[in-house]
């Protein structure tokens, strides 16, 4: 906790919370407006589904806001040595991997808070019963695909040299995140980190033919989802040994 502290410290310092809020608060409002469109067309499809499926701003905005806010929070750390006073006072650099990667997560689960909450009122307003299972996986969902983001970002801001190179690999996952958005949601979709956040959807979106489509439920979301945990781990355990290179 006093890891977590001090990243929160040193964050507000590099104003790390305004830019990433900023670029949140356009996810969701997107996402809001793209309810509204679906919804005003579709009158059918005014359920839970059209809410928390596998289509929405997530998969294109997520990958940029976690690349963005990992750079944020190392390249001035970076810039300043401090790694290396942090090390001379006893801090490895693995330490430091661990509350960064701490500090990312909770703060982007604030985030995802506000999101579904603004999401749910939404619904309601709009007559959608919603109910809070599903929330609740909703929520799981995206924090595993934070999870696996955070490995791939984090690391990278650790180890590469030009920060400007890892913005722009953060712009490419978000756009790429779009292109690669699978149709079928089968499990071998879920060894994409960029799509995580979509694969772990409740909801999947399936095209029926003569311009109508509909929000299923995915059946097979609780295997999905213990088989995504183990590879967060994977992908965790990589960014370890990658990190420990590093500092040998």
């Amino acid at each position: 906790m006093k890891g977590i502290f001090i990243e929160w410290l040193k964050s507000k310092r590099t104003k790390s919370f305004s830019i990433v809020t900023i670029l949140m608060l356009v996810a969701t409002l997107w996402n809001i407006a793209t309810f509204m469109s679906v919804l005003s067309s579709h009158p059918d499809l005014r359920n839970v589904g059209t809410l928390f499926s596998n289509q929405n701003v997530n998969l294109l905005m997520l990958p940029i806001a976690i690349c963005v806010f990992a750079t944020r929070i190392v390249a001035n750390e970076r810039e300043g040595q401090t790694f290396k006073l942090q090390a001379a006072n006893g801090q490895s650099l693995l330490g430091i991997f661990y509350h960064k990667f701490l500090f990312i997560m909770v703060f982007f689960a604030i985030m995802f808070v506000i999101e579904i909450v603004i999401i749910y009122l939404f619904g309601t307003q709009t007559g959608i019963s919603i109910p809070l299972q599903i929330i609740g996986i909703q929520f799981v969902g995206q924090m595993l695909a934070i999870f696996s983001l955070t490995c791939l970002y984090l690391t990278l801001a650790m180890i590469l040299e030009k920060q400007g190179l890892l913005l722009a690999l953060g712009l490419l996952g978000g756009f790429l995140g779009i292109l690669l958005n699978p149709r079928s949601y089968s499990f071998v979709s879920l060894l994409n980190p960029l799509t995580g956040s979509g694969s772990l959807a409740p909801y999947k979106y399936q095209f029926l033919g003569e311009g109508t489509f509909t929000y299923n439920l995915d059946e097979q979301l609780i295997l999905k989802f213990i088989a995504y945990t183990f590879y967060c781990l994977v992908l965790f355990i990589i960014a370890k040994i990658i990190i420990g290179k590093r500092v040998d």
